[in-house]
């Protein structure tokens, strides 16, 4: 079975409050799973790197057999395509985890779509940052 698995990192600021979502279907559009984490004070980049790798975790827990993952960073679909260089040393331990956990999956396709094609992906990145928002107004 082919799944296809949106991902998205967010951060309020680069730096700022981040965090990460990733929506889960099946090859008909039928949800399969939605995640999303709070991750502190990080970049953009580094938030989208770990929605990479949690989604990539996901699909080889539930061996899952075929993945396409979709991303609107262009930055992180190149870089894992070999295309552009990981630059940042913040990265490059990230893109390396990438690297070591997509060789156990069987078939994996990575593909860049457009931020309004990704909203599910999107939403679920900006509620970890704002529920992580409301816990702390809670707490003050």
């Amino acid at each position: 079975m082919t799944i296809r698995i949106y991902i998205d990192g967010s951060s309020r600021g680069n730096p700022g409050e981040a965090g990460y979502g990733f929506y889960v279907s099946d090859s008909e559009g039928k949800e399969l799973a939605a995640h999303y984490k709070y991750l502190g004070f990080k970049t953009n980049n580094y938030a989208e790197y770990q929605a990479l790798l949690a989604a990539l975790k996901y699909a080889i827990k539930n061996n899952y057999p075929e993945v396409e993952v979709y991303s609107d960073s262009l930055l992180l679909v190149n870089q894992i395509k070999g295309l552009y260089k990981v630059k940042s040393r913040n990265l490059m331990p990230l893109f390396l985890q990438a690297v070591r956990l997509m060789k156990k999956l069987p078939a994996l396709h990575i593909y860049h779509l457009p931020r309004q094609k990704n909203r599910l992906a999107h939403n679920l990145a900006h509620r970890a940052i704002e529920l992580k928002a409301r816990i702390e107004s809670k707490e003050q």
